[in-house]
């Protein structure tokens, strides 16, 4: 509105005296002797602060709320306008997908596997204390399912013939999430899986309908690049700097570098960390207590980042280790098989790099437990339709049906730990006791 991309806030000038002022020690330091304060999370940059959040999420709904009102748009808002466009997405998603490969699978099926990617996915953290942290992240898991729905129907039912508008709207969607959350923008390689009938034929790519579908398949994500580009070049200098590390958090980003010692502390913490259960309400206790503080958490020698983490998402879902034997199971979904390493494989690769480019935080979960998600329902669906073996079904069914209960338990539990977002103790207390009396019935 101002015509900057900078906060209007004038950092503290401590800190441009600084050689390094994202050293968080240092960095406490100094402004506590000149007096001055600084802003946590802001990121700072020559003298001036920014935001390092998606700018779409600010385009679409703050500015021109502003605009129009001249006030402020409530996050609750815009997390409730995410939230129903990520919830009924996976609706027509896994519709879609359902239809295209296992048209004759009973409905609750369906339902389940719908129930599956909304409370197994991690995106409950953005619903159970709406804040501008995870909303980026669901803002991308929004448009990631749309834009999977879009690309999922835009070959005709004949088969053969692409429907060139939805290959355009899902790469538009797609594209909307690198200016939201860029991990998300790995599932854009499901394009290559998808229309891999028509990408790798050249006599269709030289015709005028390949050329069309080319067209519709690059040109968004090409329009929507050069703007986030140009955003990140007139704040950092550089059209692939997103401005993340120079983030003022708690530990020093622009330092932080590649370290492949961290990675399967991640890979353990994101997928497989028990959750700790206690017997006093809401009963499940984050990985690092307050009173534990004292007891190292990890024996890494380095820099990792450990926050608000309540259980590895593979432990509180069992059915999410499925995937990984999906290579035992090949002969069940070899039309998808495919597909379903992709979304797995694509899960691993955001572990690692959550792990590597900011810690262990447990609202990163988001960033690809729908992913695991859409693998399992995936090679699920497959054995259902295609395996003969009354053991083994009954054996996922169970699998599923036990991660899915314990899914809504678990995320309506979580909304009552006083250490998320939500702390249902002080903003809504008579509602807190009144569920702890019915719960913690043996006091």
């Amino acid at each position: 509105m101002d015509g900057h991309a900078y906060l209007n806030e004038k950092p503290a000038d401590a800190l441009g005296t600084m050689g390094n002022p994202y050293d968080p020690r240092l960095r406490d330091q100094v402004i506590r002797e000149a007096g001055e304060t600084w802003r946590l999370d802001w990121a700072y940059y020559k003298g001036s602060y920014y935001v390092y959040f998606g700018i779409v999420p600010v385009l679409l709904h703050f500015l021109p709320y502003y605009a129009l009102t001249g006030a402020h748009l409530p996050v609750t808002v815009s997390i409730s306008v995410f939230g129903f466009f990520y919830i009924t997405g996976c609706f027509t998603l896994l519709y879609s997908i359902f239809k295209r490969y296992f048209s004759n699978t009973p409905f609750v099926i369906y339902i389940l596997s719908c129930v599956m990617l909304i409370f197994c996915s991690g995106m409950f953290y953005a619903f159970r204390g709406p804040a501008f942290y995870g909303l980026p992240i669901l803002a991308a898991a929004a448009f990631a399912v749309w834009g999977l729905w879009f690309w999922y129907g835009a070959e005709d039912e004949k088969g053969h013939k692409l429907k060139w508008n939805k290959v355009m709207a899902g790469s538009l969607c797609i594209a909307l999430t690198a200016g939201c959350r860029p991990q998300f923008l790995i599932v854009a390689f499901a394009s290559l899986f998808l229309f891999k009938d028509y990408i790798f034929n050249k006599n269709y790519l030289r015709s005028k309908e390949g050329i069309r579908f080319l067209s519709a398949w690059i040109c968004p994500a090409l329009f929507i690049a050069m703007g986030i580009m140009y955003y990140n070049f007139i704040r950092f200098g550089s059209p692939l700097d997103f401005g993340a590390n120079y983030n003022l958090t708690s530990n020093d980003m622009t330092h932080r570098g590649w370290h492949w010692d961290r990675t399967l502390l991640g890979i353990y913490e994101y997928l497989f960390d028990p959750t700790k259960i206690s017997a006093v309400f809401p009963f499940i206790l984050d990985s690092i207590r307050p009173s534990d503080r004292a007891i190292s958490y990890t024996n890494y020698m380095g820099v990792t980042i450990v926050e608000g983490n309540f259980g590895g998402i593979i432990f509180n879902h069992p059915i999410l280790i499925l995937p990984f034997a999906s290579v035992y199971l090949k002969k069940y979904c070899k039309n998808i098989y495919q597909m379903i390493l992709f979304f797995l494989v694509s899960a691993l690769s955001v572990v690692v790099v959550d792990t590597q480019m900011s810690g262990l935080v447990g609202r990163y979960l988001m960033d690809f437990g729908w992913l695991l998600c859409l693998s399992a329902i995936m090679l699920y669906a497959s054995i259902e339709k295609n395996c003969n073996d009354n053991t083994l079904k009954l054996l996922i069914r169970g699998g599923i049906l036990i991660s899915v209960l314990w899914g809504i338990i678990y995320e309506s539990l979580l909304a009552f730990n006083v250490h998320t977002n939500s702390n249902l103790q002080s903003f809504a207390p008579k509602l807190y006791y009144s569920v702890l009396s019915m719960t913690e019935f043996w006091l």
